[in-house]
């Protein structure tokens, strides 16, 4: 949930096993920048171990938030996000 600012994304699509979604839109509640914490396509859980680099979010709303983010999404996968600071201009 939001209290703890984790933020997941599950890719589940049989029909469609290895595809990645590149630049997947995501809603987030505040502004600043989201990294990855957990990533079911690690190495090891038996993974590609394609990294997720942190992400700064911008004002343009998703999914009935305010702010998003652009993440790659690797097939089949769960992923944890958590904001770690604000965005600094």
């Amino acid at each position: 949930g939001s209290r703890l600012g984790v933020l997941t994304k599950t890719v589940a699509k049989p029909a469609v096993p290895f595809v990645e979604y590149k630049d997947y839109l995501v809603g987030v509640p505040r502004q600043g920048t989201y990294e990855s914490i957990l990533c079911s396509d690690d190495e090891k859980f038996g993974g590609s171990g394609k990294k997720i680099k942190p992400i700064s979010a911008r004002k343009k709303a998703q999914n009935t938030m305010p702010y998003s983010i652009k993440v790659d999404l690797p097939p089949m996968s769960a992923v944890y996000m958590r904001r770690t600071r604000k965005k600094r201009d």
